[in-house]
């Protein structure tokens, strides 16, 4: 791994870090709950009195997230994306070089493998189809003129004018892999960028435990696990592509 000199703090992911908001959050969401319920009046007017119950919860409101922005807890959340977005590059300078040589690899040497032989294997079945035809004729020449030979002049005629089967091959089974490798589909981070989002990228990470342990977007370990969910696992602010990933057999 790069060294920059730098240390990286742990970051803990930890629900109980944030506490003490439990009791300032439910005081605010209750109340909002309460005047949500206040409607306007007989002519569909919004009265004064409902307008300054609002603007004293949203004074309050406002209060409130003030004093989140300036708390510990959101220090350690801002420490957190930055030292994400340190291991990231980091991961991306360690590993981003072979990355590439497998994509060009795919891309200059297998796909195009793969499509010269499947040129071949047609090529050959039709090959096999004209060889089939030409023996076909040359049996329906020779059953004419024996029945010629033993008099059968209208038989030979009518056999001559009857027209042949068309040919019909099963194709000849090709190799169109590379001997000792498979294909299948993975979904993988973007190796680029793997985050357009921090912010949703890491709210949605922290209301789900089983993402805790891919929060440091190691590449690995979300490419298992979007794999297993057959790219079914959306994640807010998360870049992720499909691909076809050449693999050993054996």
């Amino acid at each position: 791994m790069p060294d920059t000199g730098t240390e990286v703090e742990t970051v803990t992911a930890n629900p109980e870090t944030f506490k003490e908001f439990d009791n300032p959050l439910a005081v605010l969401t209750s109340a909002f709950a309460e005047l949500q319920q206040r409607k306007p009046d007989a002519e569909g007017n919004i009265t004064r009195m409902t307008v300054e119950m609002f603007q004293s919860w949203d004074t309050d409101a406002k209060k409130y997230l003030e004093d989140a922005e300036a708390s510990p807890q959101n220090q350690t959340v801002k420490k957190a994306w930055a030292v994400a977005r340190d291991l990231s590059a980091w991961f991306k300078k360690a590993t981003e070089p072979v990355s590439s040589g497998r994509e060009w690899a795919s891309r200059h040497i297998f796909g195009p493998y793969d499509v010269q032989v499947k040129a071949r294997a047609a090529k050959e079945q039709r090959e096999r189809e004209a060889a089939a035809k030409a023996q076909q004729e040359a049996e329906r020449a020779a059953e004419v003129a024996n029945l010629k030979a033993l008099g059968h002049t209208a038989e030979a005629k009518e056999l001559k004018a009857t027209p042949l089967p068309p040919v019909s091959l099963p194709p000849a089974k090709a190799e169109t892999k590379i001997a000792g490798r498979s294909t299948k589909t993975v979904w993988i981070i973007s190796e680029t960028d793997p985050v357009s989002d921090w912010k949703a990228f890491y709210h949605h990470v922290a209301e789900h435990p089983e993402l805790w342990a891919c929060q440091t977007l190691i590449a690995s370990k979300w490419k298992t696990l979007l794999t297993n969910a057959k790219g079914q696992l959306i994640v807010p602010g998360l870049r992720v592509t499909p691909k076809q990933e050449s693999a050993n057999r054996g």
